[in-house]
């Protein structure tokens, strides 16, 4: 009895034998995991495939090239696309955080407005130098202070100017201290060749005369005298307590300025 079989026979049982097979594909990727995760075994893997490649061949002898592609075929059947595992995330990274320092402060310092002090409305009447300071002259402007007495209960005071040289601007004023009886008689000047304005301001313990020229007016060269008058208790009166000043503005814009009293 001939045990052996016929190439038509074995190619029909290798064929029924592809056809019926069905390839477990879970195994299949269980041992390529197994394989690739054991890392000492990566060393027979040469081996394995020259065997593999060698039984290859001898099916490819055997069946032709219609039974491997059937086999093939009935081997990627059920075959489905695996999707790529992907690689877990990273844990976030925590970096240390530093404190953040303080902002500097933006506001401004606060500035104390400065102290306004109270400003008077009321303008002082001029004042002439006190007595006791004296200067009686300056450049081309001198000057002489003295009493002349009219009765035995009124007086002048008078007050004599030499000037130099004319004059654009110029002011006399004479402060009478008051004393018991004491009362107002006018201001007299002897000025005629300009115009000289004169007043009288009362204050508390004086009166103050006072002699302006008129703006715009020349006085020339020459002397003048400038008086104030007044009334005073009888028997005679004290004037150490009266001064004198006059201011005057030459042609050329200098200003000159002589006081004093009246001894």
């Amino acid at each position: 009895m001939n045990d052996r079989l016929s190439e038509d026979e074995l190619r029909t049982l290798l064929g029924r034998a592809a056809d019926e097979h069905r390839p477990d594909r879970t195994a299949m990727l269980n041992r390529i995991a197994l394989q690739r995760a054991d890392v000492p075994g990566a060393a027979r893997r040469p081996r394995q495939a020259a065997r593999m490649a060698g039984a290859a061949l001898a099916v490819v002898a055997v069946l032709g090239v219609g039974g491997v592609a059937r086999w093939a075929l009935a081997g990627d059947g059920d075959r489905d696309a695996t999707p790529a595992a992907s690689a877990p995330a990273s844990p976030p990274v925590s970096l240390p955080v530093s404190p953040s320092a303080p902002a500097p402060s933006t506001a401004a310092p606060s500035v104390k407005p400065p102290t306004k002090r109270p400003v008077s409305t009321t303008t002082p009447p001029p004042r002439s130098t006190p007595a006791g300071t004296t200067r009686v002259e300056q450049g081309s402007l001198w000057s002489d202070g003295s009493v002349r007495t009219s009765g035995d209960a009124a007086a002048d005071s008078e007050i004599t100017l030499k000037l130099g040289e004319p004059v654009t601007a110029l002011t006399v004023t004479v402060r009478v201290r008051r004393t018991p009886g004491f009362s107002d008689r006018g201001a007299v000047h002897d000025v005629t060749t300009a115009r000289v304005d004169s007043q009288i301001i009362q204050e508390t313990d004086a009166l103050t005369y006072r002699f302006t020229l008129a703006p715009g007016a020349t006085l020339g060269k020459g002397t003048h005298v400038f008086t104030a008058r007044y009334g005073h208790e009888a028997g005679g009166r004290n004037a150490g307590d009266d001064a004198y000043r006059a201011t005057a503005t030459t042609a050329d814009g200098e200003k000159l300025t002589v006081y004093g009293d009246f001894f």
